[in-house]
């Protein structure tokens, strides 16, 4: 069964009302597709989906909306960090610097036991000031009560470029993997066997604290609580690509 993925907004899609359709169903969370103003960025595509919460003053383009880290301007999901997870995202670092795309570092664990580093889909810093970062994702793990991540990068990339990048776990053999889709860079990691860290909803463009403070414009998001399996995870890469070239984001 396809997912339909409906967005009003002519200036996105090219018509009054475009459905766009993923030919897979799977378990969204959500699909949001960035620019213009607040009202169309807030918008989840995926229907009975929570919208999006603004803090901050974000910026807008005609295709992305730029948020800050380190708790400046970013936004609020409603959507659960989960044990199997896939998020992609078009996203153009802006600067060298640390930076979240899709996080829940630091918020509470889910048995309140203090705090977790949970999952970040973002870009980490390998040689300050060179004017290049690396696609990060971290999916954290309980080690005998201490929260551990479990972190795969890929390969150099300079700022100021549009990528699409993906971040997946897979519980059952614990593996992490994340990819820029656009350079073909892939990193995985596959940490020992331990439960989750999973901690509070994901925030876009921040984590729970101020440790991240790079700025990013990003076209698009698609968030699952569950990993893609191969062929649906190639279907939504096809999609995204399309979609974001609609916006006239190349990735």
């Amino acid at each position: 069964m396809a997912t339909g993925i409906v967005n009003k907004y002519a200036a996105f899609w090219g018509a009054k009302s475009a459905v766009l359709h993923v030919p897979f169903a799977g378990a969204w969370e959500g699909y949001f597709s960035f620019g213009i103003n607040a009202e169309t960025s807030i918008r989840n595509l995926i229907e009975g989906k929570p919208a999006l919460s603004i803090i901050g003053n974000p910026l807008y383009g005609d295709n992305y909306i730029e948020l800050t880290g380190g708790q400046v301007a970013y936004l609020v999901s409603g959507i659960k960090n989960s044990e199997d997870m896939t998020i992609v995202a078009s996203v153009m670092p802006v600067n060298d610097a640390s930076s979240a795309v899709v996080s829940n570092y630091q918020s509470q664990r889910a048995d309140g036991s203090g705090l977790c580093i949970g999952t970040q889909l973002g870009f980490d810093v390998n040689t300050p000031e060179d004017g290049n970062v690396q696609a990060t994702f971290n999916h954290g793990a309980v080690v005998n009560g201490v929260s551990t991540g479990a972190r795969a990068n890929t390969q150099d990339t300079p700022i100021n470029a549009w990528y699409l990048i993906s971040g997946r776990v897979k519980n059952a053999d614990r593996t992490r993997t994340v990819n820029n889709l656009t350079t073909g860079s892939v990193g995985t990691n596959k940490p020992a066997l331990n439960p989750a860290d999973l901690g509070d909803v994901l925030r876009f463009g921040s984590a729970y604290n101020n440790q991240f403070g790079g700025k990013l414009r990003i076209c698009e998001i698609a968030v699952f609580s569950e990993y893609l399996p191969d062929e649906n995870y190639s279907s939504l890469i096809q999609f995204m690509r399309k979609s974001a070239a609609k916006k006239g984001v190349q990735v």
